[in-house]
């Protein structure tokens, strides 16, 4: 859709070059997850990962962020609002994607709303002004957004693990009295059976 609605507004050369490093990131984030689908995390490469994770969202966010002064249309409010409008939306579907890591969520939005304000600032009239401080105030808004995405993801991950070692405690706690049950048992069978003997002896005399 960006590079249709751009085709004859931008120079070709750029779009394709645009285009191209697309491709390149999108299939290296396709090869990547091949690679890991059947590999989970585990805690000895969490960190790797999430870092990895972070890197490929920050070279997505720069490369939309730095194509807008590049590809910005000229005397185009149009399509300038159908680009931020782009934005907007993969920056929404980024933050549920990735609200579970929100500093590779921050990577990908704030280079695209930094490239968007900036160019608009850059453009100077009064509804370039007003699209900056839009594009500003929805940034600002989906960083809280998703913050609070994060800590609710938080909670409920840090209460379902308690629900699982709470559980595990109560089974080893019934194991526990089961086991003491048992051996109460088993010491009253033999306590008994040991103030048989003598009682059958002397009934014998």
């Amino acid at each position: 859709i960006f590079l249709l609605a751009l085709w004859g507004q931008a120079h070709p050369a750029l779009l394709l070059g645009w285009l191209a490093l697309q491709l390149l990131h999108s299939g290296f984030n396709a090869w990547a997850w091949w690679r890991t689908r059947r590999r989970p995390a585990q805690p000895h490469n969490a960190r790797q990962r999430a870092r990895a994770a972070v890197i490929a969202s920050l070279v997505s966010g720069l490369l939309w962020g730095a194509s807008m002064p590049l590809l910005w249309p000229a005397d185009r409010l149009d399509l300038q609002s159908l680009l931020t409008f782009l934005i907007g939306g993969m920056a929404s579907s980024a933050m549920h994607a990735l609200s579970a890591l929100l500093p590779a969520f921050y990577a990908f939005l704030w280079p695209a709303v930094v490239g968007v304000v900036a160019t608009c600032l850059w453009a100077g009239s009064a509804p370039h002004l007003v699209m900056a401080a839009t594009v500003l105030i929805y940034g600002i808004t989906s960083t809280r957004f998703a913050a609070s995405l994060n800590r609710t993801l938080v909670d409920s991950l840090r209460s379902r693990y308690q629900v699982a070692a709470l559980a595990a405690d109560l089974q080893v706690q019934k194991e526990r009295a089961e086991a003491a049950s048992l051996d109460k048992s088993r010491f009253l069978a033999a306590a008994s059976h040991d103030l048989r003997q003598p009682v059958h002896a002397l009934s014998l005399f």
